[in-house]
């Protein structure tokens, strides 16, 4: 992947253009590659999330976990395939969005993320 796309700006470098054609044909042969390793980082994220709530979750009594609120953080556009919200929505179950699990988008600082806190509450 990386002699593809190496070989592909060192010639285009070295011409001082490319084709559309050129380009294409480079991001079609490291494609499957990226793609495989957006998958496995996707894998990794959710198994080690999974691992950590389940160990939060052995700490809690039934009584704790039932009133366990989750505001997932993150940017405006990729609400639907956030892998957070995915587990969350998995974990809590679809009737949980909205009421106990919020995306917090584009949440940053404390007033911003108390104000979404009040709201799961």
């Amino acid at each position: 992947m990386v002699e593809r796309m190496s070989g592909f700006m060192q010639r285009a470098l070295a011409y001082g253009d490319y084709t559309l054609d050129e380009l294409t044909s480079a991001a079609r042969d490291v494609a499957p590659y990226l793609l495989a390793s957006a998958t496995d980082a996707a894998k990794f994220q959710i198994d080690r999330m999974d691992e950590i709530v389940r160990q939060w979750r052995s700490e809690f009594s039934r009584a704790e976990w039932s009133r366990l609120r989750v505001i997932v953080l993150g940017p405006r556009m990729p609400r639907n395939g956030y892998v957070q919200l995915a587990y969350f929505r998995f974990l809590t179950g679809q009737e949980a969005v909205g009421r106990t699990l919020i995306y917090g988008e584009n949440i940053s600082g404390v007033v911003t993320l108390t104000s979404a806190l009040r709201q799961a509450v």
